[in-house]
Protein backbone atom coordinates (compact mmCIF):
# COMPACT_ATOMS: atom_id res chain seq x y z
CA UNK A 1 0.00 0.00 0.00
CA UNK A 2 1.20 3.41 -1.06
CA UNK A 3 2.03 6.20 1.43
CA UNK A 4 -0.94 8.44 0.00
CA UNK A 5 -3.34 5.63 0.38
CA UNK A 6 -2.24 4.37 4.03
CA UNK A 7 -2.49 8.04 4.87
CA UNK A 8 -6.34 7.84 3.88
CA UNK A 9 -7.11 4.69 5.38
CA UNK A 10 -5.71 6.27 8.58
CA UNK A 11 -7.52 9.73 8.40
CA UNK A 12 -10.58 8.27 7.24
CA UNK A 13 -11.12 6.65 10.45
CA UNK A 14 -9.70 9.31 12.50
CA UNK A 15 -12.53 10.87 11.24
CA UNK A 16 -15.05 8.30 12.02
CA UNK A 17 -14.29 9.05 15.65
CA UNK A 18 -16.06 12.20 15.55
CA UNK A 19 -19.50 13.36 16.22
CA UNK A 20 -20.32 14.77 13.20
CA UNK A 21 -18.42 12.23 10.62
CA UNK A 22 -19.97 11.51 7.68
CA UNK A 23 -20.18 8.46 5.83
CA UNK A 24 -16.69 6.36 5.02
CA UNK A 25 -17.62 6.54 1.36
CA UNK A 26 -18.10 10.17 1.54
CA UNK A 27 -15.39 10.54 3.46
CA UNK A 28 -12.52 8.97 1.31
CA UNK A 29 -13.65 11.19 -1.55
CA UNK A 30 -14.26 14.65 0.29
CA UNK A 31 -11.86 17.34 -0.18
CA UNK A 32 -10.40 17.36 3.48
CA UNK A 33 -7.16 14.84 2.05
CA UNK A 34 -4.46 17.27 1.67
CA UNK A 35 -2.38 17.25 -1.46
CA UNK A 36 0.61 15.32 -0.66
CA UNK A 37 3.07 18.84 -1.83
CA UNK A 38 1.21 20.17 0.96
CA UNK A 39 1.48 17.98 3.70
CA UNK A 40 5.30 18.15 2.65
CA UNK A 41 5.20 22.00 3.04
CA UNK A 42 3.33 21.40 6.41
CA UNK A 43 6.16 18.59 7.87
CA UNK A 44 9.08 21.18 6.45
CA UNK A 45 7.53 24.22 8.34
CA UNK A 46 6.86 22.57 11.87
CA UNK A 47 10.53 20.83 11.10
CA UNK A 48 11.73 24.33 10.73
CA UNK A 49 9.80 25.26 14.18
CA UNK A 50 11.54 22.23 15.77
CA UNK A 51 15.04 23.18 14.99
CA UNK A 52 14.43 26.79 16.57
CA UNK A 53 13.92 25.22 20.05
CA UNK A 54 17.47 23.86 19.37
CA UNK A 55 19.10 26.99 18.62
CA UNK A 56 21.07 28.55 22.02
CA UNK A 57 19.73 32.46 22.96
CA UNK A 58 22.58 34.97 23.06
CA UNK A 59 21.95 34.51 27.05
CA UNK A 60 23.84 31.95 27.04
CA UNK A 61 27.17 33.79 26.10
CA UNK A 62 26.31 36.35 29.40
CA UNK A 63 26.52 33.39 31.15
CA UNK A 64 29.64 31.75 30.02
CA UNK A 65 27.97 28.73 29.86
CA UNK A 66 30.40 25.89 29.66
CA UNK A 67 29.80 22.95 26.14
CA UNK A 68 28.33 20.64 28.71
CA UNK A 69 25.12 22.76 27.95
CA UNK A 70 25.11 21.90 24.26
CA UNK A 71 24.41 19.62 22.03
CA UNK A 72 25.51 18.63 18.20
CA UNK A 73 22.91 19.36 16.18
CA UNK A 74 22.47 18.03 12.14
CA UNK A 75 21.62 20.08 9.55
CA UNK A 76 20.52 18.83 6.43
CA UNK A 77 23.73 19.08 4.35
CA UNK A 78 25.22 16.96 6.99
CA UNK A 79 26.80 19.26 8.76
CA UNK A 80 26.64 20.06 12.84
CA UNK A 81 26.01 23.36 14.75
CA UNK A 82 26.15 24.09 18.68
CA UNK A 83 22.53 23.30 20.01
CA UNK A 84 20.48 23.12 22.96
CA UNK A 85 18.62 20.68 24.53
CA UNK A 86 14.76 20.99 24.07
CA UNK A 87 12.80 22.81 27.13
CA UNK A 88 9.74 22.23 28.59
CA UNK A 89 9.17 25.83 26.85
CA UNK A 90 10.03 24.52 23.62
CA UNK A 91 7.62 21.86 23.50
CA UNK A 92 5.32 23.73 24.50
CA UNK A 93 5.39 25.83 21.65
CA UNK A 94 5.80 23.07 19.98
CA UNK A 95 1.92 21.52 21.23
CA UNK A 96 0.63 25.02 20.04
CA UNK A 97 2.22 24.87 16.58
CA UNK A 98 0.80 21.63 16.16
CA UNK A 99 -2.61 22.39 17.41
CA UNK A 100 -2.81 25.10 15.36
CA UNK A 101 -2.35 23.69 12.55
CA UNK A 102 -4.38 20.77 12.99
CA UNK A 103 -6.77 23.12 13.69
CA UNK A 104 -6.44 24.89 10.69
CA UNK A 105 -6.88 21.66 8.49
CA UNK A 106 -10.06 20.33 10.66
CA UNK A 107 -12.23 23.48 10.31
CA UNK A 108 -10.47 26.08 7.98
CA UNK A 109 -7.81 28.84 7.89
CA UNK A 110 -10.20 31.11 9.44
CA UNK A 111 -11.10 29.02 12.67
CA UNK A 112 -12.18 31.28 15.58
CA UNK A 113 -13.04 34.20 13.84
CA UNK A 114 -15.89 35.18 15.20
CA UNK A 115 -17.88 35.81 11.20
CA UNK A 116 -16.32 32.26 10.08
CA UNK A 117 -18.29 29.53 9.98
CA UNK A 118 -16.50 27.70 12.63
CA UNK A 119 -15.67 30.25 15.79
CA UNK A 120 -15.48 27.52 18.03
CA UNK A 121 -14.86 23.55 17.58
CA UNK A 122 -17.87 21.01 17.77
CA UNK A 123 -17.05 20.69 21.65
CA UNK A 124 -17.37 24.45 22.09
CA UNK A 125 -13.51 25.65 22.65
CA UNK A 126 -12.36 28.80 20.89
CA UNK A 127 -8.93 29.32 19.48
CA UNK A 128 -7.85 31.15 22.38
CA UNK A 129 -9.03 28.98 24.47
CA UNK A 130 -7.15 25.80 23.56
CA UNK A 131 -4.07 28.48 23.22
CA UNK A 132 -4.52 29.12 26.40
CA UNK A 133 -4.66 25.03 27.73
CA UNK A 134 -1.70 24.30 25.40
CA UNK A 135 0.31 27.45 27.49
CA UNK A 136 -1.05 25.99 30.71
CA UNK A 137 -0.55 22.04 30.03
CA UNK A 138 3.34 22.20 31.68
CA UNK A 139 2.96 24.97 33.90
CA UNK A 140 3.26 22.83 37.09
CA UNK A 141 7.12 21.22 35.55
CA UNK A 142 8.39 24.31 37.15
CA UNK A 143 7.66 22.65 40.59
CA UNK A 144 7.52 18.79 40.05
CA UNK A 145 10.02 18.68 36.92
CA UNK A 146 9.68 16.83 33.38
CA UNK A 147 8.59 13.28 34.50
CA UNK A 148 8.26 10.78 31.88
CA UNK A 149 5.84 9.35 31.06
CA UNK A 150 6.94 5.85 31.53
CA UNK A 151 4.87 4.26 34.11
CA UNK A 152 6.92 4.66 36.66
CA UNK A 153 4.66 7.42 38.62
CA UNK A 154 1.32 6.88 39.20
CA UNK A 155 -0.88 9.24 37.98
CA UNK A 156 -3.01 10.18 40.44
CA UNK A 157 -0.01 11.12 42.24
CA UNK A 158 1.24 13.13 39.47
CA UNK A 159 -2.39 14.30 38.94
CA UNK A 160 -2.56 15.75 42.60
CA UNK A 161 0.58 17.87 41.97
CA UNK A 162 -0.31 19.44 39.12
CA UNK A 163 -3.54 20.56 40.92
CA UNK A 164 -1.90 21.81 44.07
CA UNK A 165 0.54 24.02 41.64
CA UNK A 166 -2.56 25.47 39.83
CA UNK A 167 -4.54 26.02 42.83
CA UNK A 168 -1.73 27.48 44.20
CA UNK A 169 0.05 29.78 41.30
CA UNK A 170 -2.20 29.91 38.58
CA UNK A 171 -5.56 29.81 39.38
CA UNK A 172 -6.70 33.08 41.49
CA UNK A 173 -4.17 34.73 38.91
CA UNK A 174 -6.55 35.59 36.35
CA UNK A 175 -9.12 38.69 36.36
CA UNK A 176 -12.64 38.87 36.54
CA UNK A 177 -13.42 39.18 32.87
CA UNK A 178 -11.23 36.15 32.03
CA UNK A 179 -12.70 33.78 34.22
CA UNK A 180 -14.59 32.34 31.28
CA UNK A 181 -11.43 32.07 29.48
CA UNK A 182 -9.93 30.16 32.47
CA UNK A 183 -13.10 27.90 32.90
CA UNK A 184 -12.59 26.61 29.73
CA UNK A 185 -9.05 26.39 29.44
CA UNK A 186 -8.94 24.25 32.17
CA UNK A 187 -11.79 21.79 31.28
CA UNK A 188 -10.13 21.80 28.56
CA UNK A 189 -6.46 20.34 30.37
CA UNK A 190 -9.41 17.84 32.27
CA UNK A 191 -10.43 17.14 28.63
CA UNK A 192 -7.05 15.73 27.31
CA UNK A 193 -7.42 12.35 29.17
CA UNK A 194 -11.24 11.93 27.80
CA UNK A 195 -11.36 10.19 24.65
CA UNK A 196 -14.87 11.41 23.95
CA UNK A 197 -13.98 15.16 23.79
CA UNK A 198 -12.92 16.09 20.01
CA UNK A 199 -10.58 18.76 20.92
CA UNK A 200 -8.78 17.24 24.14
CA UNK A 201 -8.03 14.36 21.86
CA UNK A 202 -6.46 16.62 19.51
CA UNK A 203 -4.62 17.95 22.34
CA UNK A 204 -3.52 14.71 23.62
CA UNK A 205 -2.27 13.19 20.64
CA UNK A 206 -0.19 16.54 20.06
CA UNK A 207 1.29 16.56 23.00
CA UNK A 208 2.97 12.64 22.53
CA UNK A 209 3.61 13.34 18.72
CA UNK A 210 5.86 16.27 20.07
CA UNK A 211 8.49 14.21 21.44
CA UNK A 212 8.93 12.20 18.74
CA UNK A 213 9.23 14.93 16.17
CA UNK A 214 11.66 16.38 18.41
CA UNK A 215 13.65 13.22 18.68
CA UNK A 216 13.89 13.57 14.62
CA UNK A 217 15.80 16.66 14.79
CA UNK A 218 18.35 15.72 17.13
CA UNK A 219 18.91 12.27 15.37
Amino acid sequence: MGILQEYRRIMTEEYKLRAYSQPAHLILNSGYIAPQEEIHWEVDQIMEDIKLSTVPRYITHWLDLDNRHFVEVKNEDGSTRPGVLESVSAHTHLLGVLVSRALSKMYGPDFGDPESEHPRTVDGYTFRQIMEACRLHDLPENDIGDIPDDGNMGRANKAELEVKYYREKIYHKYSPRESELRGQAFKLLDAMDDPTSATGRLLHVADKSAAVLTALVYG
